[in-house]
């Protein structure tokens, strides 16, 4: 998985990934913490301000008391002549004068709220901001000021130079008092507009610092089960999985890359897991059909499959045919079936031994209309195929495909572990198939051995064996036996049909050439075919017991019980209804059919309508009910091959 995965996931969007939660966290705590500093340092300054106004307050109070105490001196000692009046113009009047500049200098800052820097000594001017209280208070001691000052200056004369000193310190006595509770409230208002602006400072920093141990907390809790829980539960499943506990499994906790980290553990596991499995199913398979199953269950834990089938490829490297099916639905395809191989994208994935991986069979439709893989896509509507070529060492060339209902089903990544897979199942294949060919090509030999010493039957074992085999395939599709018939039971009636005879090897000459009626004896002898053909199935199949396999059943079945009649008239067991297998049921019907529509040395062939009714006078008592209506019902393809290889 690239990194551009994790964007295009489904289930993940930018925001839960680390690698942006990481930077965007940092980003957060940085941006709190510039926010303390910058309040911190703002709210600092702001004291250097509070702390110039508390000052500029307290200077008013102290000029105001000033007032009071050396007008109070200033009566007390008053002058008696001209001398020492013109002593205190020098001294209490310049006093008092500059008292009064400064008082009202500072209450016209305040009043206009803007503090020079002659006022305050701080580097700047200061623009003020009040709270209510304060301001109503401010304007009560400027209203106070304004009227203290000018009662003063009505006291003191029109005379600038020779003002009224005594009578100034008598209104001040008078009045100043008043100015200065005046002042003290102001400076009180002040106060505590500065303690309640310190409050909510500290108020602040307290949320501020609050919010920052909480988000800390919660980062750490979150990078906990975000980060370090994932991670040593991926640790965790590592070494499960290093251990050789491969059906361990990490459960995800996170939206994040750890999730995919974990899910990609799973999946490595999931894939040794099936790798394991399989490797040791396939080697323990006893025949295709078996490998075929167990590579479709343990192949779907890897990737998604709905049919999977094989293909090889004839002789002459013309046609290549479908050999084997397994799919969860009822597929359209049916074993046996050939396509052209030359020139198909089949022919070239053979000649270079790759993979090939079609994620949406639409894109070649037009291209190769014909094609098995578009007829999966047209029939079967599927839509991914993943094509496998299997080489054997007896250069017998071979496809497995697997095909699934979804488009980009197969990712090109795993071509690696395709890949091994393929070898597994070519030698698996091998192995099944070679030993399964030639043993069966051995008995066929033997039953056909059978059929040239019976000169009544031309080409018999092959239309007889078509039939079965078309009348099972209808059996399976539409019929009470349809859960019983499978793609391996109608292939198994294929190739065992034509060994129904093989017991003949063991009648004499002289009973199975004789030309003439058979006597009781005779006859009783001919009906024992059918035990030695089974006698000879089984040692077959005992042969191949031993070496881990099981091949004949279908065919001892069929050899043994296709003398045998549907209401318990046959031989040679006399055995009725369902207790004769299915198959040699089956057989029964294809058997007497070709053999009443075909030309014998005692007999012409009989039209197919007599033969026909003839079927349905012995429904429910030679032949089973249900088979024959499976073969009217596949009576168009029955015909067919009955054109195509008639004797008559």
């Amino acid at each position: 998985m690239n990194n551009n995965d994790f964007l295009t996931s489904p289930n993940i969007r930018w925001y839960q990934l680390l690698r942006y939660q990481i930077p965007l966290t940092m980003l957060i705590l940085l941006g709190l913490l510039a926010s303390i500093i910058v309040f911190t340092l703002t709210s600092v300054n702001a004291r250097k301000h509070d702390y110039a106004i508390l000052n500029l307050a307290s200077q008013l109070r102290i000029i105001s008391t000033s007032l009071l105490t050396q007008s109070k001196q200033y009566q007390e000692n008053a002058p008696r002549d001209y001398p020492t009046y013109y002593r205190d113009l020098k001294m209490y009047a310049k006093t008092l004068n500059d008292q009064v500049m400064a008082y009202d200098k500072i209450i016209q800052g305040l009043k206009e709220r803007k503090l020079g820097v002659e006022l305050t000594g701080l580097d700047s001017e200061l623009t003020c901001n009040w709270d209510k209280q304060s301001i109503s208070q401010l304007d009560l001691t400027a209203e106070e000021w304004f009227n203290f000052k000018t009662g003063l200056e009505i006291a003191m004369g029109n005379n600038k130079h020779e003002p009224k000193l005594e009578h100034a310190a008598t209104f001040i006595l008078n009045n100043a008092k008043s100015l200065k509770n005046s002042t003290d409230l102001l400076a009180t208002a002040f106060r505590q507009m500065m303690q309640i602006k310190l409050d909510t400072l500290i108020l602040t920093i307290k949320i501020l610092l609050s919010i920052s141990v909480i988000i800390s907390a919660g980062l750490i809790a979150q990078f906990y089960f975000r980060v370090q829980k994932p991670l040593q539960s991926s640790l965790k499943g590592l070494d499960q999985i290093s251990n050789g506990i491969l059906e361990y499994r990490i459960k995800p906790t996170t939206n994040n890359e750890l999730s995919i980290l974990a899910k990609a553990i799973n999946e490595m596991a999931s894939s040794l897991n099936a790798i394991f499995r399989l490797t040791s199913q396939v080697n323990d398979a006893d025949t295709v059909d078996d490998t075929l199953q167990t590579v479709f269950k343990e192949f779907n834990t890897i990737s998604p499959i709905n049919w999977t089938g094989i293909f090889s490829v004839n002789a002459t490297r013309s046609k290549i045919k479908l050999d084997r099916l397994f799919s969860d639905f009822e597929s359209h395809l049916q074993e046996g079936q050939e396509f052209d191989f030359n020139g198909s994208f089949m022919s070239e994935m053979i000649d270079r031994g790759k993979i090939k991986i079609i994620n949406d069979l639409s894109s070649i439709k037009e291209q190769l209309p014909d094609s098995a893989i578009v007829k999966l896509h047209k029939l079967d509507k599927l839509n991914s195929v993943l094509l496998l070529p299997l080489t054997t060492s007896f250069k017998d060339d071979s496809v497995i495909v697997f095909a699934s209902h979804h488009l980009n089903a197969y990712d090109k990544e795993k071509s690696g572990l395709i890949r091994f897979i393929g070898n597994q199942l070519t030698h698996s294949f091998e192995k099944n198939v070679v030993m399964e060919n030639l043993v069966i090509s051995a008995v066929e030999g033997l039953a056909k051995l059978a059929e040239s010493r019976d000169p009544e039957t031309g080409d018999h074992l092959l239309r007889m064996s078509i039939y079965s085999s078309i009348i099972a395939q209808q059996l399976k599709t539409n019929s009470p036996y349809a859960d019983q018939i499978d793609n391996r039971y109608v292939r198994d009636i294929l190739r065992f049909s034509p060994m129904h005879d093989i017991g003949k090897v063991g009648i004499e000459d002289s009973i199975l050439l004789k030309p003439g009626k058979l006597t009781n004896e005779e006859r009783t002898s001919m009906q024992m075919h059918p035990v030695i053909g089974g006698d000879v199935l089984r040692r077959c199949e005992s042969q191949m017991n031993l070496v881990g396999h099981s091949i004949f059943k279908i065919g001892i079945e069929i050899a043994d019980a296709h003398h045998e009649k549907f209401d318990g008239s046959g031989y040679p067991n006399q055995l009725s209804g369902t207790d004769i297998p299915l198959a040699a049921r089956i057989v029964a019907l294809a058997d007497v059919f070709d053999a009443l529509t075909s030309k014998r040395p005692y007999k012409e062939a009989w039209p197919v309508e007599k033969a026909l009714d003839l079927l349905e006078q012995e429904s429910g008592k030679h032949f089973d009910p249900v088979i024959i209506q499976a073969f009217n019902d596949a009576s168009t393809e029955i015909m067919a091959t009955y054109e195509k290889h008639k004797h008559v």
